[in-house]
């Protein structure tokens, strides 16, 4: 876990930080990141790094989260209601693809759902199920959830494909919410 060391760092230096770990992370997959590339950037020595890292990984998921926490600011609270609402997810999948290429963390995704993904499978903590009136609202909650995030990762890695994917996503999820309703 990221160090209160770091979280008190000024901001500018925090943000040179953040930028060497989004360079070498959106440049590298993790198997081949460098702590060398990312302390020479970030104009810090190695000590230091390790001062407000536990490892590459604990760097790579502080970037993650800040990147995740910057492209949901608007998404957050909106599907976890009780209404199960496929047009919401659709929309907020097209949001996030929308916003993705506005942001500094395209390349990192990117490079996430390329390599990454698979490197960190078991070191993020899983989401939970939740506390909803039911537990088939929250499987289909999980569910329009799993297929959102793989709708989103075939549109970063295949840009071409936006509207073919949205257009199944949709299907989908319409018929998720059908059978909620039998």
């Amino acid at each position: 876990m990221v160090s209160k060391t770091f979280l008190n760092l000024d901001s500018k230096k925090q943000a040179r930080i953040i930028a060497a770990l989004n360079q070498e992370f959106s440049s590298y997959s993790l198997a081949e990141a460098q702590v060398a590339r990312i302390v020479k950037n970030a104009a810090i020595s190695r000590g230091a790094f390790y001062k407000y890292f536990d490892d590459l990984d604990d760097a790579y998921l502080h970037l993650y989260k800040l990147a995740m926490t910057d492209i949901h600011r608007n998404i957050v609270g909106r599907l976890n209601n009780f209404n199960f609402d496929p047009n919401l997810y659709i929309e907020e999948v097209e949001n996030f693809v929308n916003q993705i290429n506005q942001t500094d963390y395209y390349q990192f995704i990117k490079m996430h759902f390329l390599k990454n993904e698979s490197l960190l499978a078991g070191k993020r903590k899983s989401p939970s199920r939740g506390s909803s009136s039911s537990t088939e609202e929250n499987d289909r909650q999980w569910a329009a959830k799993v297929m959102s995030h793989e709708t989103i990762k075939l549109i970063m890695l295949n840009p071409e494909i936006k509207d073919m994917a949205i257009t199944r996503l949709a299907v989908l999820l319409k018929q998720l919410s059908k059978k909620g309703d039998e």
